[in-house]
């Protein structure tokens, strides 16, 4: 990784940087010290093996540095706010001759929206009570009541300052599943949490019980305005909920570090003690497939990756059949319409590398999938892809590189119908993925022309992939079905008690069983020790006209 591979990026970060800002006004100084930031990286030695999400974490943390920065400033004279509480109360005495301003205006920003507007009317700008009353549409006893609770508020947080511990950063790792919402931008609610490190620990503060605005302001040390439009925009969203009293809190389950850590542990165990019943199912799957017509068809490659998504279904498949979830799995309906549902995960868990399974971090046992997804061609053939996304000889992150999958389909689909690359319908910009498309195993280049290189089925062909799993799953159930099933009906996830929109097939664990078994085989050395290549577990279907 060099600069001029990180410069590409330009761009995108100083329009993130503009928006982030409300205006171009310090885009570029902003953006010239991730880039500084990312020199002394390099120089060190150090590496980046997601350049754009490396780059856009170190501008959302360098944003929020200027931004604690910014509101450490005194905004007004402590002559001119003692001349303005001149009173013969104690409290606004005591603030006068031994506050500092800067810690004063500190605490103010940590009120809530309503004591904070009465206390900056009444002290900063001289208004009577009467005319906050009028401006506000409240009575004058409610604006007195206001005042008196944020003078209270004001002196338990001055005194608590210089004890209170500052809050430790903390990361999100966001999931979801269902008809997710886009923004105009292109971006989706999740890709909007992953770079907005304020709203992750606010979802974090609010997780175990529900809080107001300035409690949360509080414990994270953030000025209560950007917490409030935080808050605003995440319970416009659905991710989190507000209460009657004007509390908010988290409305998704977070999984601990602990529970992940622990069911990750069993699962693991189980098929241990069980790999010769797991590995016999996946080896005739294996060989099952091969003797398919569909095998003549394709190359080595593109076989062996039909062979991994077909024991990732058959090894996902039997554990979810187990759950017997029924119409219970249906995503909850949303106010737009759509059906989805999103969870988390304490970050600890991924990048704590004393968390280990053997040789291996626990990380390495999890998977996404499987994702579907469909599409028309522009010749009018319906497409679907079907993916699951795993760290051996796979890229974890593909989908979220990938980014636009109609372009990815349209690329799919004209490569295999003959089309130059270049011809394909798609955007300049999707073209110049190529490249790491190839790199990913989706493409490969042969002889001087790039193909599309995962199995691409009609669907009576992916109809026989299917038929083909149903007598191995049968196997996996009879032999190891009461077990796992008796494990998995009991370890259910603890959860907060007023958290009551989360269902208890998600509270489940996290399915490790799937890769436990394809780390187990490969560690024996009997299935993926021959490849030197990236190996997706993805296929595309499309309809017969």
């Amino acid at each position: 990784m060099t600069m001029d591979d990180l410069l590409q990026y330009y761009d995108y970060l100083n329009r993130l940087a503009g928006s982030k800002l409300g205006s171009q006004d310090g885009a570029d100084d902003l953006v010239a010290d991730v880039y500084l930031a990312a020199f002394a990286h390099l120089k060190r030695g150090g590496k980046i093996e997601h350049p754009k999400t490396w780059l856009v974490s170190v501008l959302m943390n360098k944003l929020n540095s200027r931004l604690r920065k910014k509101y450490s400033r005194s905004f007004v004279s402590i002559d001119l706010f003692g001349d303005s509480l001149s009173s013969d109360e104690d409290f606004e005495r005591e603030l006068i001759q031994s506050e500092e301003a800067s810690e004063l205006r500190r605490e103010l920003l940590m009120l809530s929206r309503l004591h904070r507007e009465v206390l900056i009317r009444y002290y900063f700008n001289g208004e009577d009570i009467a005319s906050i009353s009028e401006a506000l549409g409240v009575p004058e006893g409610t604006v007195k009541r206001r005042l008196f609770d944020g003078r209270q508020t004001l002196k338990k947080g001055l005194e608590q300052m210089n004890t209170q511990e500052n809050k430790i950063p903390r990361r999100l790792n966001i999931w979801n599943s269902g008809d997710f919402p886009t923004f105009p931008n292109g971006n989706d609610l999740i890709a909007h949490i992953e770079v907005n490190f304020l709203e992750q620990n606010i979802l974090y503060e609010a997780y175990e019980k529900p809080l107001k605005p300035s409690e949360i302001a509080r414990a994270l040390g953030v000025p209560a305005p950007y917490v409030e439009s935080e808050l605003d925009f995440l319970a416009d969203n659905e991710v989190m909920a507000k209460t009657p009293d004007g509390k908010y809190y988290t409305d998704f389950l977070i999984k601990k570090a602990e529970f992940n850590n622990n069911s990750a542990l069993w699962q693991n165990e189980f098929v241990k003690r069980n790999f010769d019943v797991f590995w016999k199912a996946m080896s005739g799957l294996m060989s099952d497939v091969e003797k398919t017509d569909i095998a003549k068809k394709l190359n080595p490659r593109q076989l062996k990756k039909l062979q991994r998504w077909a024991v990732m279904r058959l090894l996902q498949k039997f554990r979810q059949d187990l759950l017997d979830l029924g119409d219970n799995f249906e995503c909850p309906l949303r106010n737009d319409g759509r059906r989805w549902f999103i969870g988390g995960s304490e970050s600890e868990f991924f990048n704590d590398q004393s968390l280990k399974i053997g040789k291996y971090h626990i990380g390495s046992y999890g998977y996404s999938g499987l994702r579907n997804a469909c599409f028309t061609a522009p010749d009018g053939t319906l497409l679907w892809t079907h993916e699951f996304d795993t760290d051996l000889y796979d890229n974890p992150h593909r989908w979220c590189h990938i980014g636009d999958y109609d372009s990815l389909a349209n690329l799919l689909w004209g490569l295999f119908n003959g089309i130059p690359v270049e011809e394909c319908n798609i955007s300049t910009i999707f073209l110049e993925k190529t490249e790491s498309l190839i790199i990913w195993g989706i493409l490969a280049r042969e002889n001087g022309k790039i193909i599309a290189d995962i199995p691409i089925l009609s669907e009576s062909e992916y109809a026989v992939i299917l038929k083909l799993i149903e007598p191995w799953h049968k196997l996996l159930t009879e032999k190891l079905g009461k077990e796992l099933s008796e494990y998995l009906s009991t370890a259910l996830e603890p959860i907060p008690p007023h958290l009551k929109s989360v269902p208890d097939w998600l509270r489940r664990p996290f399915d490790y069983t799937a890769m436990s078994a394809v780390r187990e085989a490969f560690d024996r050395g009997l299935w993926l020790s021959d490849i030197d290549y990236c190996c997706p577990p993805m296929v595309m279907r499309y309809r017969e006209k």
